[in-house]
């Protein structure tokens, strides 16, 4: 059971809050500057709060906080998967925690950035903004070698609160969409891996 739930939160964490590129590149990230024509920009409030939300996962990250990263994660898509595994929600969270963990003590992280200033806003068909926050991850996997994962994070507001997920990775796609049907029909960009020079 513990496997089965370390591969759901590794694919989903590891990748989506974790910032460990390919092992894990960042839980998030969000855009804050209006990119495309027609959408609608969030207002002063939300930007705000967008901003906390990214500067508090930051630091969180930085400082091995990981209760706190995983905290960025949707309540939705925590949900999700938690029935998927048999948990509960407040089982799940510390294991989630648990798997960062252990995946981030397997390598190491050089550097790591959400482009605060390259955000691109969008709009839901219903109205919502929501964001495209390039995020940058440089990780050391020891002989495996160094990678540097460039992709996006998407940011969107649940509840009246800006959570954020990874969108290059499936398996956060499909929990993502499963929950939030209103961006089944929404085309998200990918992201690259670059192999560097050790």
């Amino acid at each position: 059971m513990m496997a089965r739930l370390a591969s759901s939160v590794t694919g989903m964490i590891a990748r989506a809050a974790t910032a460990a590129a390919r092992l894990a590149a960042a839980v998030l990230a969000l855009q804050i500057t209006s990119g495309s024509a027609g959408a609608r920009a969030p207002n002063d409030q939300e930007k705000a709060s967008l901003s906390r939300t990214v500067a508090d996962f930051d630091k969180a990250f930085r400082e091995a906080r990981y209760d706190d990263v995983v905290a960025v994660v949707p309540p939705r898509i925590v949900a999700a998967i938690a029935k998927k595994n048999g948990v509960t929600v407040e089982k799940l969270k510390p294991a989630m925690a648990d798997v960062i963990t252990k995946v981030l003590a397997a390598v190491k992280v050089e550097s790591f950035s959400i482009d605060m200033g390259a955000a691109e806003y969008k709009e839901l068909p219903n109205g919502a903004p929501y964001a495209l926050i390039p995020t940058k991850t440089v990780i050391d996997a020891g002989d495996k070698g160094r990678f540097a994962e460039a992709t996006f994070s998407l940011a969107f507001i649940d509840d009246g609160k800006w959570y954020v997920i990874r969108v290059n990775d499936v398996a956060n796609l499909m929990i993502m969409r499963s929950v939030y049907p209103e961006f089944a029909g929404v085309e998200l960009p990918g992201g690259s891996m670059e192999i560097l020079k050790q």
